[in-house]
C-alpha cells in the first residue's frame, strides 16, 4: 500500500486475532491501536477522535459487542471507514452492519482481501477530495 502511515483501530477480544491482523497491518503501513472489546475500542475512538482512519472489529465481544459499538460511533462520526469481521453472518446482523455503513468479513480471514478493500476505499476517499466545485470567474470585457 503506498500511502502515508494511517492509523487503525482493531477491536476483537481475541489476542491473537488482534496481535496477528495488528502485526499484518503495521507491515501496510498502518499505526494500529488495539482494544479487546467495544467498551475499550469506543473509548480510544473517543480519545483519538478525528485521528483514526479505519476501524476494524470482531462482533462477539464481552462488555459490549461491535454492533454496539459502531452504533456510538456513528452516532459521532457517519463517514470514518468500520471493517466487521465474523464467523456469524446471520441476515439480521448483515442488516445492522449495512444500516452503520460498514464493511463485512466473513472468517476465514483473507488478508489480500481486506487489503484490497482498504486500498478501495483510500481510493474512494481520495477521488472525493479532488473533486472540486466548479467556479465561474467574470472576464472583464476589453
Amino acid at each position: 500500500m503506498s500511502q502515508p502511515c494511517k492509523r487503525l483501530l482493531l477491536v476483537d477480544d481475541d489476542h491473537t486475532i488482534r496481535m496477528t491482523m495488528g502485526a499484518m497491518m503495521k507491515l501496510v503501513g498502518f499505526d494500529v491501536l488495539y482494544a479487546e472489546n467495544g467498551k475499550k475500542g469506543l473509548s480510544l475512538f473517543q480519545q483519538q477522535h478525528g485521528l483514526i482512519d479505519l476501524i476494524i472489529t470482531d462482533v462477539c465481544m464481552p462488555e459490549m459487542n461491535g454492533i454496539d459499538m459502531i452504533r456510538a460511533i456513528r452516532m459521532q462520526d457517519k463517514v470514518v471507514p468500520i471493517i466487521v469481521i465474523t464467523g456469524f453472518a446471520e441476515s439480521e446482523l448483515l442488516d445492522q452492519i449495512e444500516f452503520n455503513n460498514a464493511t463485512l468479513f466473513e472468517k476465514p480471514i483473507h488478508f489480500k482481501s481486506i487489503i484490497t478493500h482498504i486500498e478501495l476505499l483510500h481510493f474512494k476517499h481520495k477521488q472525493a477530495h479532488l473533486k472540486s466545485p466548479t467556479v465561474s470567474v467574470p472576464i472583464a470585457a476589453p
